[in-house]
């Protein structure tokens, strides 16, 4: 936020009313800061109503670091990422009670259901590990080793597990029905000047993929990073059919229902041409 927010340029003006203020909860130094000022737990599991706009209840997931979300509807779960502690919280969603905490290996972070809404597939970067779980028992049905910082996953009609691999620059398919790796592709695309400073930092290599989604007539598209650009690819050999200039680092993504169209988050949006100006 910091660098993206008060070095804005629209923003400069108000820089000094602010103070920014970073709280590590979790430092046993910091507990009587916390204990002052109280803050908002991060740990926890919100439930939203869009049409009241308000929280309808939050579920304390009481690991480090949770982060990414997937819901399936038989049980009516949510599966909770936790980046620090390494593990995949399991929230009753009708009693909005936590369940269990089940070990997926450090960075845990993405997340996806299987096709059938029988397993649950989480990727650990640090680990360089994918964790399927049984949503029934929640436990351990296998792990995937996966090197190259496994970051995002996402799940084909036709059964194929796909995950961007932010170290190594490459996008990789599994059989997710038997679980075993099917391809493995690089994703070469020009990189900007400057590019070796920013998302991915020394230990990356080429085009940083990380958010990726999968359109309805099959185009998978994948935010490279690093490279300002959303790539599109074709199944099954993931071929590059076509790269897309995304000024700002592109990363998360999602498809809308409303438009045929992947929506891509930039932190560095290029300027609104539609943007109402001064007036004369």
């Amino acid at each position: 936020m910091r660098t993206h927010v008060f070095e804005a340029a629209a923003l400069a003006g108000h820089r000094d009313r602010f103070v920014w203020l970073s709280l590590d909860s979790d430092r046993p130094n910091n507990a009587e800061a916390v204990t002052k000022l109280r803050p908002s737990p991060a740990v926890s599991l919100l439930i939203v109503d869009p049409r009241a706009a308000g929280v309808m209840r939050q579920v304390p997931t009481e690991q480090a670091g949770s982060h990414m979300v997937a819901v399936i509807s038989d049980p009516l779960h949510a599966f909770v990422t936790n980046r620090i502690a390494g593990t995949t919280t399991v929230i009753d969603l009708a009693s909005g009670r936590k369940l269990a905490d089940a070990p997926t290996g450090a960075g845990s972070e993405a997340i996806a259901v299987t096709r059938d809404g029988r397993e649950v597939w989480v990727a650990a970067r640090e680990a360089g590990t994918i964790t399927v779980l049984d949503v029934q028992t929640n436990g351990v049905l296998a792990t995937l080793t996966v090197p190259g910082q496994p970051i995002r996953i996402v799940m084909t009609p036709t059964g194929t597990a796909l995950v961007s691999c932010a170290g190594s620059g490459e996008v990789v398919a599994f059989d997710a029905r038997n679980r075993r790796q099917t391809g493995r592709v690089t994703l070469d695309v020009q990189l900007p000047a400057g590019s070796g400073a920013r998302a991915g930092g020394a230990s990356a290599t080429g085009a940083v993929p990380v958010g990726i989604s999968i359109a309805r007539d099959g185009t998978v598209f994948v935010a490279a990073t690093r490279a300002d650009k959303v790539v599109a690819l074709a199944l099954p050999a993931l071929t590059v059919t076509r790269t897309i200039d995304v000024p700002g680092e592109p990363d998360g993504m999602a498809l809308t229902p409303i438009m045929p169209q992947a929506v891509c988050h930039a932190c560095e949006a290029p300027a609104d041409p539609y943007a109402l100006g001064e007036a004369d």
